[in-house]
């Protein structure tokens, strides 16, 4: 409930109760409907608007016995409005109300004319932030005898400001109206501090929800306390159409009471404005205007690419790298062809040149031993990676002939590489199905390959191989010594050794070679244990130490014979698993032996090493041999 005057006597003290000021529509959707803030405006622009509103009750009076008089009730107005920017940062204003019918203490006041306001937008400040001076003057063409309008003039000023973040912006002014001097009971004085905020955020481009607040404190205190502050808040939309007009709908209501301040506004509206264009601007300064300039803000790059887009662009870059297997590779020779020529450095430090024109292809191989991989990029505008992926080049031939020790040629031989050299041979053997001679294909560099044929000895053999070779090898292979089962390498020979010592006899080394040769050609097998045994002459302690240094001397052959040492470990066992009767010379042979047991393979399965220090009792009497009755073992034969 508005409460604005109380018990008084009006005749010969009137003033403009209406209280509602428009300022001229702007382009901007959420710009204020009584706020004149600053806004720098192109010149010649000019704005025109209309706003149909209905005011309820906004001048009352409160009689002794608590009864109320409406003073001024049921206004509908048509607001009128115009601007003019003849200067960027200044708008002139002109506003005034027309009033359609509003009801006074002596009935209905019929049609009448409201004070005309003029008013210039100064603009000190334009940017993020804004900051204008807003003069203004009102001039009496009011109905001052229906509390529609002043009866001389008035006028003051306000400082407005403005701050503005992406799609929300407030605003707020303070200033002053110096009016005429009334004399009426609680309204001592006209001369008041106006004050005003403002709130607006874009929903869209063109559509924005504003509120703002109008307050009106005089300089002079009311005699009744509490009914000399008229404030109103305002809540409306507004959108602008892409012709330059605008609609706005929306309310206000009073918060505290005062006179001017109605119970209640609804308004209704729209205009129209005509934006001048601005003259033609360069801001990067590259010679293409604003409008027809696509990066306005930054300058054109003369560089024959795109040079009519006036954006800065870059010319290609190749950023190459070259993989095997998926990861990256060092060292490979490189070579990139294409539109320009280019010069190669390391892959890990990638080609990168920024003259390369886009849409250019550029095609770039590598080498890296006997892998070999091409790729070719399209140059983007920017940074191109060009990936090439090594694979084997197989060109080189290599021809095998397989015979045995008498020249009889030899069929079903089975070639395979040595597999540390993969990726540059292939993993899968080749078999040379009812012939003795065949090809197998392979890459630069040197390799093994090993040949067999069913009952006879591993052939291994080393080649050297450039791209493009064509190599025979002739192979010759005498009957077998050495068979492969899952638990052991067997050997159809004995390993010999110099008489009670570790050396190996050279007629065992043939026999070695063949198990050295078996072992590499068998990568699935990944440890095997080297096992010696005595016969049970000679102490035990002796025993074992002489099998362990025969079998270090055997793990050492075999390892430099290309067994990597991994894949064996040594065990002396001496004297304590026989497999023979140690009483008979032909018994005490054959537990004088050396064994190749599987420990592992590439299945998974396993033996545990089982560590032997002592044979049993038992073990030494089904030798046939007590301790007290053992020889010394410098007099006894060991072979």
């Amino acid at each position: 409930m508005i409460l604005a005057l109380t018990a008084a006597a009006f005749a010969g003290d009137t003033f403009d109760a209406h209280g509602f000021h428009l300022v001229a529509f702007t382009d901007d959707p959420s710009g204020a409907l009584q706020l004149s803030l600053p806004t720098k405006l192109n010149p010649g622009s000019f704005y025109l608007g209309v706003l149909g509103e209905y005011a309820e009750a906004p001048l009352v009076r409160v009689n002794a016995d608590g009864s109320v008089d409406e003073m001024l009730d049921g206004v509908v107005a048509l607001n009128l409005s115009g601007g003019w920017a003849p200067l960027s940062r200044l708008r002139l204003d002109v506003s005034a109300p027309v009033f359609v019918t509003s009801t006074g203490p002596n009935g209905p006041n019929g049609f009448a004319m409201g004070d005309v306001r003029l008013a210039a937008n100064v603009v000190i400040l334009d940017g993020t932030f804004g900051l204008g001076v807003v003069p203004f003057v009102d001039l009496p063409s009011g109905r001052d005898d229906a509390w529609l309008g002043q009866s001389t003039v008035s006028g003051g000023g306000l400082v407005a400001a403005r701050v503005g973040a992406g799609k929300v912006h407030v605003g707020a002014s303070v200033g002053t109206w110096f009016q005429p001097d009334v004399a009426l009971e609680n309204l001592t004085g006209a001369d008041r501090l106006l004050l005003g905020a403002q709130a607006g955020v874009r929903i869209t481009d063109s559509l924005a929800v504003n509120t703002e607040l109008r307050s009106e404190v005089p300089f002079a205190p009311n005699a009744v306390a509490g009914t000399e502050t008229p404030t109103e808040i305002l809540l409306y939309g507004r959108n602008r159409f892409d012709n330059g007009a605008h609609a706005l709908l929306g309310g206000a209501v009073a918060v505290s009471p005062g006179a001017s301040a109605a119970f209640f506004r609804v308004f209704i509206g729209g205009g129209f404005g005509a934006t001048a264009k601005k003259p033609p601007v360069d801001t990067d300064g590259d010679g293409f205007f604003d409008p027809v300039d696509g990066c306005p803000a930054e300058a054109e790059t003369v560089n024959t690419f795109k040079d009519t887009d006036g954006c800065p662009d870059r010319l290609g870059e190749l950023a190459i790298d070259v993989y095997h297997k998926g990861k990256p590779v060092d060292g490979a020779a490189l070579k990139v062809a294409g539109s320009r020529p280019l010069e190669g450095r390391s892959v890990l430090d990638p080609i990168l040149h920024g003259e390369l024109m886009p849409g250019d292809v550029y095609v770039g191989s590598a080498e890296l031993g006997c892998l070999a991989g091409k790729a070719e990029a399209t140059v983007p505008e920017g940074r191109a990676p060009l990936r090439i992926e090594l694979v084997p080049d197989l060109s080189a031939v290599v021809r095998v002939e397989v015979y045995d020790a008498q020249d009889k040629p030899l069929p079903n031989a089975v070639v395979t590489w040595e597999r540390e050299t993969t990726g540059c041979v292939s993993i899968e053997p080749t078999r040379f199905k009812d012939t003795h001679t065949g090809r197998v294909s392979a890459g630069i560099g040197s390799h093994t390959l090993f040949v067999t044929v069913d009952g006879y000895n591993i052939h291994a053999e080393s080649v050297a191989l450039e791209k493009g070779d064509d190599k025979l090898v002739v192979v010759k292979l005498a009957p077998t010594k050495v068979r492969v089962t899952r638990e052991k390498i067997e050997i159809l020979d004995k390993v010999y050794f110099e008489f009670d010592g570790d050396k190996i006899d050279p007629r065992s080394g043939a026999l070695l070679d063949e198990v050295a040769n078996t072992l590499r050609n068998h990568p699935e097998v990944l440890l095997v244990e080297v096992g010696g045994h005595t016969d049970s002459k000679g102490n035990d302690k002796y025993n074992v130490d002489l099998s362990q240094r025969r079998v270090n001397s055997v793990r050492s052959y075999l390892v430099g014979k290309g067994v990597p040492e991994g894949r064996l470990v040594a065990k002396g066992y001496g004297e304590t698993k026989p497999i023979a009767n140690n009483k008979t010379a032909a018994g005490r042979a054959e537990n004088r032996r050396v064994e190749f047991n599987i420990l592992q393979n590439a299945e998974g399965a396993a033996e545990e090493v089982k560590t032997i220090d002592s044979a049993t009792q038992q073990d030494k009497d089904k030798a046939g041999v007590k301790e007290e009755n053992r020889p010394d073992a410098s007099k006894i034969d060991k072979d």
